[in-house]
This record gives structure tokens, sequence and C-alpha cells, in this order.
């Protein structure tokens, strides 16, 4: 990797030309009254949320000095890049995933001790985050992904009433599609991006093969989950769903699916829940202009990604108390109840009223205190060698009329050989 200096300090040269908006690259670490830290969050609700943060935090008496970068990944790489140079922020937000565990097995994360934490979070938060006697981050809440997402305007031109249990199979989804379209209606879209393609195909798995399956085939990678003809039958169902859609090209934004719904030009997406806000963000009114409903088949778990703040090891003066008190202000029940109401997700706490939030959000709260109704999804456990590659498969595959055989030959022999 290249690298280039800024302040006296190495980071990775990419970073000094990326279209970022940066705080101070190598802030004076070690004065009590000002906190280096690290953020990643830029959509317009994203900031407003982070302004709660920082407002709360400041109100204590401490400076708050961030450095935002674009995108988590590329903020999970300049912020290792500090802690390996010696210049460590004192937080950073991150995301569960390969990067997360990588962290926590090179100690390079300081546990805050709160061992009172573990009534109010779900089991799945304490499995990623907890160690003897505390936690190495600090949960801001969850984004959700089974998620189908409904234009109802469309639903209503198409003379389609759906009822509270709808989607209950894939078949209610195919006769859906079959009566959009002859109403002169795209039935669904599919973004452009590998990843998206790969969302859904893991969605549409999730959905066929039901959860202890889809934890075998897209988290633990495991061969003959990978070989079996559940995963060809999911093969299957995203061709008969690629039929009904507009497919994305790689030029396409990522919120392509979503302003084709917000517009009328497609009916229904599989997407995660970052697309709401933009959904309201465009007029449309949950409830009355779109709905969420879970991918059929998984209606009693949620595949969710947990968002949170990581305490780099860190020796300054001042850095441990201001690790505690960021923590502290996070997980206080009324800053994580406001922190998801403005960013349309979930909080992590289990105490937060559910009837603050929408339906979609409640939905995911319900499944929070099933004993087994939070999984990671499978994206961020796949070993980054393998994510482009495994998304690149499912290009291939509805882009060049693979058979369901094929494609789920060509994606088990792909990650194989670059598990």
């Amino acid at each position: 990797m290249m690298f280039a200096k800024q302040g006296g300090r190495r980071y990775p040269a990419w970073l000094m030309r990326a279209p970022v908006c940066l705080g101070l690259l190598s802030p004076a670490i070690g004065h009590a009254q000002t906190a280096d830290v690290v953020t990643w969050w830029y959509e317009p609700q994203d900031k407003a949320a982070l302004e709660l943060i920082i407002r709360t935090f400041e109100a204590e008496g401490i400076q708050w000095q961030g450095t935002e970068i674009y995108a988590d990944v590329n903020a999970q790489t300049y912020v290792t890049a500090r802690i390996v140079a010696g210049d460590p922020p004192i937080a950073a937000q991150w995301i569960d995933g390969m990067s997360l565990r990588r962290m926590m097995s090179a100690k390079m994360l300081h546990p805050i001790q709160e061992p009172d934490w573990q009534p109010v979070l779900p089991p799945l938060v304490d499995k990623l985050l907890g160690v003897p006697g505390g936690y190495v981050g600090v949960p801001t809440g969850f984004r959700s992904r089974n998620w189908m997402w409904l234009n109802l305007a469309s639903f209503k031109k198409a003379g389609i009433t759906l009822d509270a249990g709808w989607p209950r199979s894939w078949d209610d989804v195919h006769a859906a599609a079959l009566q959009l379209r002859k109403a002169g209606i795209t039935p669904f879209t599919i973004g452009g991006q590998s990843w998206e393609h790969l969302l859904t195909l893991e969605m549409v798995v999730a959905g066929i093969g039901g959860l202890d399956f889809y934890r075998h085939a897209m988290i633990e990678l495991d061969d003959a989950a990978l070989a079996s003809p559940t995963m060809v039958a999911a093969f299957a169902e995203l061709k008969k769903l690629a039929g009904f859609a507009v497919i994305g090209t790689t030029a396409d934004s990522p919120n392509k699916p979503v302003a084709m719904l917000a517009s009328g030009e497609a009916a229904m997406a599989i997407h995660g829940d970052w697309q709401k806000p933009l959904l309201e963000q465009a007029g449309l009114v949950l409830g009355r202009d779109f709905d969420c409903v879970p991918v059929p088949g998984t209606d009693n778990f949620s595949i969710v990604n947990v968002e949170m703040f990581v305490f780099p090891q860190n020796e300054a003066d001042g850095a441990l108390e201001q690790q505690k008190l960021l923590a502290d202000i996070i997980m206080d029940p009324k800053i994580q109840r406001r922190l998801n109401q403005i960013r349309g997700l979930t909080p992590a706490r289990l105490d937060v009223p559910a009837a603050a939030f929408d339906k979609c959000s409640r939905h995911l709260m319900e499944n929070a205190h099933r004993p087994d109704g939070l999984t990671v999804g499978s994206v961020r456990s796949m070993p980054s060698s393998v994510i482009d590659l495994a998304g690149d498969v499912v290009v291939k595959f509805l882009a060049e009329g693979l058979t369901p055989e094929e494609g789920a030959a060509l994606f088990r022999r792909t990650i194989s050989a670059n598990r």
C-alpha cells in the first residue's frame, strides 16, 4: 500500500486523494478537553443524528474534534492506519463484520467495563461485542436487510389488495408481479451494483432456506449447503424475480432502486431499511404511499448489521474518561430512541419503547426479543476476498442467462477457491 505523510504521520495515499470531508488528519491527542472521533455517517439524516451525539457530548465540557470519512470501509482503513502509526482516535464509528473481528483479535480496542448492559441488549450484540466484564464497542442501532419495499399506488392501480399478512409465499409475489405487468407497471427493480445483486440473492436464500440454512450457506460458507438443492432453488427464485425486473448497471447510483420506487417506475424492490429515509425525503409517507414487508419466509427473524462506536486502545490523558462518557451517552435510552428515529433505523436497546417507532422498526424490535430472532448479514461476515467475487457471480448469472444449476455451481466454486 502506498503511504503519504500528513502532520508527521504516514497515512494511506488514497486517503489524501479521496473525495472525503476531513477534519484534522493528525489531531493533537492528549488534551483532556478535546475528543478525537472518526465518523462515516454522511446522509442528511445521519448527520442530524450525529449532531445530537455531538451536542450532548460537548454539553459535558469536552470539544468534539471530528474526522469525517466517506463510507465505512474507507473509515476502517483510515482508523487502522492511525492505530498502527501510534496515533489512535479516542473513538470511531464501525460496523459488524470481519474488520471488527480482526481488531478484537489484535487487541486494538479498549473494552468499556459495563456488565450492566447485558440485560438490555439482544444476545447477538453480546456475542459480537462482549468481552469479560464489558464491551469493545457501544451499539448505536440496527440496519436490517430482509425487506421488500412496495409502492402502494402501483398496487392500487393494478387492482391488487394487500392484506396484513401479504406476502405469505413467493407464489404471492409472482402472482402480484404478473398482475402489475398486465397493468403496464414494472413489477421489480434490482440495483446495478454487484453488492446489490448479492444482497438480493442473500435475501432470497434466507427466504427459501430459512434461518439455519442461511447461516450455513451465506455466513459459514459451508460447502454442503452451497452444493445443496436448496441453493439451486434460491437461484431459480432469483431468476424468476429478475424476469419481472428492471436490472440496473454498474453506472447507476445505489439509490436508483429507491428512486424508481418513489416515482412509481417500479412497484417492488428487495433492499435494506436504509432506503426508508430516502423514500420519505422524496415526499412519500409510510403506510400511505409505500410499505415495508419482510421478504417471504423471513418474518420471524431479522438480518441486521450492527452499527457502533468502537474505542481504540489510547493512553492519552483523559482518553478513557472520554470513551466512557461517549459510551454512556450513546447507551442512554432517550438518545437511542431519538438517534434511531432521526435515522429511520432501530435501537439496539431492548427497553426502548416500541410505540415511538414505525411498523418496520417495530417488527425488528419484536424479533430482537426472540431468542434467535436476529442474525448478522452475510456480506459483512464474508472474507473480503470473497465478497466482490461472489457479487460478480450473481451479476454474471443474471446477465448471461445461466441456469440455476450453473449459477449455484459457479457460486460454490468461486467461494471455495477464494475463501
